[in-house]
């Protein structure tokens, strides 16, 4: 009588997409931070416009766009621990 192998079942990249997490709120900090430096320059020489408003808020919108596929990725890890904790190799792997 032989008993099967446990599955080589990968770790979770629960970690990783913490870290990518973590990344995307550092980065969204830092654009912020420039941004009210640039503010603050663009206004002490006197041509402060709606036109630099409009800028910063776009390149704040951007950075901010990196939140979405960490989140995704914390998702998909959790629900790669689930399949893990069943012992569900092809769900963990995927």
């Amino acid at each position: 009588m032989t008993s099967k192998p446990a599955p080589n079942l990968p770790e979770t990249a629960t970690r990783r997409a913490v870290a990518a997490l973590l990344f995307a709120a550092l980065c969204l900090l830092a654009a912020v931070s420039s941004m009210a430096l640039i503010r603050g320059a663009v206004a002490e020489l006197g041509v402060a416009s709606p036109v630099f408003t409009a800028i910063q808020v776009a390149a704040i919108a951007v950075v901010a766009v990196l939140f979405w596929p960490a989140s995704k990725s914390l998702g998909l890890s959790r629900k790669s621990e689930i399949a893990r904790a069943a012992s569900d190799p092809v769900e963990t792997r995927i």
